[in-house]
């Protein structure tokens, strides 16, 4: 998972849950230092020096529901890490990775849509509606489809289509 991060190029999509943060942290600030467009949703907040971070609020509460933590990491459209680990983070529960070019599409999406309304289910409660749309604005480089970015190259490359 760390070599997926230390390989990306262009931009790295994660839901990384609490107690796996640690694990990456260093790696994704280096990534920011390096020009990569880090982008992680949260559970606790945390800060990583040049990456933009989206907060999911009451998040311990849903949490405490299980015994494991859990983490997505999708790289350049390229290659994706997901992995359910014991709450200790010492053992594997389960985990997947690939560098399918369909799954990779499938995961940054999950995951850019899953940052995208977490951010805009808390400015629209408070009313907010200047940075919703700037939430808006500053994610629409990250649609695979609409944008034909790394991640749509990836896929169309893979393809041929």
């Amino acid at each position: 998972s760390l070599n997926l991060i230390k390989n990306a190029e262009k931009i790295i999509l994660a839901d990384i849950e609490p107690d796996a943060i640690s694990i990456f942290a260093s790696v994704l600030i280096d990534a920011a230092k390096r020009g990569v467009e880090v982008r992680i949703k949260a559970y606790v907040p945390v800060t990583l020096s040049g990456v933009h971070v989206t907060l999911r609020e009451h998040a311990p509460y849903i949490h405490e529901k299980s015994k494991d933590t859990s983490f997505s990491i999708c790289a350049d459209g390229f290659e994706f890490v997901t992995a359910m680990l014991s709450h200790d983070t010492l053992s594997i529960i389960q985990a997947f990775r690939s560098n399918s070019a369909l799954m990779n599409m499938i995961i940054h999406n999950y995951i850019l849509y899953g940052q995208v309304l977490t951010d805009l289910k808390k400015q629209i409660k408070n009313n907010d509606f200047k940075q919703a749309k700037m939430t808006l604005e500053t994610t629409e480089h990250l649609h695979p489809l609409s944008t034909e970015n790394i991640v749509f190259q990836h896929f169309k490359n893979r393809y041929t289509i």
